[in-house]
């Protein structure tokens, strides 16, 4: 009897433990298109996550760029 107790304990915090992964670790998707004041593409224009370098990623040759980004992340920093 106490090892279905433990058993069933242990296997409900496994599971909280997956899901709390999941829950906190949630990213969002930004994209968009990078252009200059004439209105023409800004290719290779790197955007990062703030002042993050490990968050990062470059527009391609039409200035389109998608970087996902955690929730806490509020600012993209864009540099050509």
């Amino acid at each position: 009897m106490t090892t279905k107790i433990v058993l069933k304990r242990g296997f409900s915090l496994f599971i909280y433990l997956l899901l709390s992964n999941v829950i906190f670790g949630q990213t969002r998707s930004v994209s968009g298109k990078i252009t200059d004041e004439s209105g023409s593409a800004l290719p290779n224009a790197t955007i990062r996550a703030g002042n993050n370098s490990s968050i990062a990623t470059a527009s391609d040759v039409n200035g389109v760029y998608s970087i996902q980004l955690p929730q806490d992340v509020k600012e993209l920093t864009f540099s050509f």
